[in-house]
């Protein structure tokens, strides 16, 4: 039994459920740089080129946002695993809400509610810039990648084009070899 404690599918999934509680952000914010140097650095589980396809991957497939979590726990453990990481990572995020909805709502002053809605907003943007820089210091290897991820951060910042497009000319891009 102590060898079930040691594996990494155990590991990510605690690390995960632990995660989940902070995830303000929701499912994309658990990406934090936490979860990337848990994963990559610390443990090796995965390089940083498997963790980003996972991710890539997640966001391309129809579904929730986490669903890179998933890809992860199946890339450790096969289908148990991303049973379990997909578990880990639902049920203790919905517990709180279902507490806080069920228990809490009607006991907690507007006020506060308030002052929780507007003071996790920055948290959460924050989680994201982090889940920016850990991706772009991954992905930006020489200048010209480094100019295509600013253009496009510029470009979604100042205009109202789908992202699908943008990540359309950056596939292109890439297919051309322009950008490796």
């Amino acid at each position: 039994m102590e060898d079930w404690f040691d594996s990494p599918i155990w590991l990510f999934t605690v690390h995960i459920s632990i995660l989940s509680f902070a995830a303000v952000g929701g499912g994309l914010a658990l990406l934090m740089p936490d979860l990337q140097r848990f994963m990559v650095t610390e443990h090796h589980w995965l390089t940083n080129e498997e963790f980003i396809a996972a991710f890539t991957i997640g966001q391309a497939a129809p579904g929730p946002n986490f669903l890179y979590i998933t890809l992860v726990g199946w890339r450790l453990a096969g289908f148990a695993g991303a049973l379990l990481a997909t578990f880990a990572v639902l049920v203790p995020p919905s517990l709180v809400v279902y507490a806080v909805l069920h228990f809490g709502e009607s006991r907690i002053s507007p006020r506060f509610q308030k002052a929780m809605r507007e003071g996790l907003a920055p948290v959460s943007a924050g989680l994201m810039l982090a889940f920016g820089w850990v991706l772009c210091s991954h992905v930006d290897v020489n200048w010209r990648a480094t100019a295509v991820t600013i253009l496009t951060v510029a470009v979604l910042l100042r205009t109202r084009v789908n992202p699908v497009w943008l990540v359309a000319i950056g596939a292109a891009l890439g297919v051309a070899g322009v950008v490796t």
